[in-house]
């Protein structure tokens, strides 16, 4: 068993991180309540039915209502239900909150995003050519160092071991890079860990601290916490792989932060995210200028180059746009989640789930379902 749970997360590393005001007490949608409310809660209902995974939670905000429905259990072996107060790991969904703090530094003019990435750190393949701007876009063509043999094979030795910036950089180097800068999108895991060891240069501090301070403390996102080597703090939703409909979901050993860093290794609760997902696609942190950069057409790329790529129609600078919303999703032993926002009008939706599967983009997926309600 232990092998076979190692092949299963070392392959789901590969893809990992691809890939989401609230009633006093969240309450499963009444179909007499509104539309959309309903279509929610059946939407995370039949995900999880479907998939096998324990369970989930799901904030949506529309025409300035917000509202938050649970589905399924936090811990399997106890029937724990799932509540709003669970913490989720966020996955990819770090990468987000990573490159709104270098854009940050960008606005204090501490920064270009057409600096080369061989400013601030050394040994980079083609470092002096790949710039900040191509590491945020997922331009770069460093490896992704989740999917190199030598990460993998560290996996299988050790699922659980810790991990500094430095030893994954290095699984990433040790392979020639992809194509040259800014010759086509792939999505990397490399880019966004390197884009941390820029925010330490810069600031002097962890990338999570940076984070901490420019952004989680400022917002009132107290929930969201980067472990680390630490378990994610309780309550915690419990990490699963489910095996589909009718199938008993495999409880799978959780792996520490580190080994995900400022590419996937923040945690939270679904109340944190919704509001992170308002907060990421309204632009609030940024200049009006960074944030129309952030999101203009010209500094999204097609996602049709990588057919490895997390669900998204476009990718730009720590962001993804699905049907005109914009956002991040994140996927990866045991967690699923979306963060999205609709520009056009102010709409939002956040999603958890304790679990991954055959579906890689499950919450992508739950998501468009919902679409048709919000109008």
């Amino acid at each position: 068993m232990k092998n076979r749970v190692a092949g299963a997360l070392a392959v789901s590393l590969a893809i990992l991180l691809a890939a989401a005001g609230c009633a006093a007490r969240p309450q499963p949608a009444d179909p007499t309540a509104d539309n959309w409310q309903h279509a929610a809660q059946s939407a995370l209902d039949d995900a999880l039915r479907t998939t096998g995974i324990p369970g989930g939670a799901i904030t949506v905000t529309h025409d300035d209502v917000t509202w938050t429905g649970v589905s399924g259990v936090a811990d399997v072996a106890s029937g724990r239900p799932v509540t709003p107060d669970d913490r989720f790991s966020f996955r990819s969904i770090t990468k987000s909150f990573t490159v709104t703090a270098i854009l940050q530094l960008v606005d204090e003019g501490r920064l270009s995003l057409d600096d080369p990435v061989a400013k601030y750190v050394d040994g980079v393949p083609d470092g002096d050519r790949i710039t900040l701007r191509e590491l945020a876009r997922m331009r770069s063509g460093l490896p992704n160092y989740s999917a190199t043999p030598a990460f993998q094979d560290a996996l299988r030795i050790d699922l659980t071991r810790d991990w500094t910036d430095a030893e994954i950089l290095q699984t990433a180097f040790s392979e020639p890079n992809d194509f040259a800068p800014d010759a086509r999108y792939e999505y990397s895991n490399t880019n966004t860990v390197l884009l941390g060891e820029v925010l330490q240069k810069v600031t002097g501090m962890p990338w999570y601290e940076v984070v901490q301070e420019g952004i989680l403390t400022p917002r009132g996102l107290s929930t969201t916490t980067y472990p680390d080597s630490e378990p994610i703090p309780s309550p915690l939703a419990e990490p699963y792989q489910g095996g589909g409909e009718g199938q008993s979901p495999e409880l799978l050993p959780a792996i520490p932060a580190n080994s995900l860093s400022a590419a996937g290794g923040l945690a939270g609760t679904i109340r944190d995210l919704g509001r992170w997902a308002r907060i990421l696609g309204s632009g609030e942190l940024l200049s009006d200028a960074t944030a129309e950069q952030r999101t203009a057409a010209a500094s999204l790329s097609p996602t049709t180059d990588d057919p490895n790529s997390p669900f998204y129609d476009a990718y730009g600078m720590g962001m993804g746009e699905i049907d005109g919303w914009i956002g991040h999703t994140g996927n990866g032993l045991g967690y699923q989640a979306l963060a999205m926002y609709d520009p056009a009008t102010g709409d939002s939706v956040a999603i958890v789930i304790n679990g991954t599967g055959d579906d890689h983009d499950a919450p992508a997926h739950l998501f468009q379902k919902l679409l048709p309600a919000l109008g």
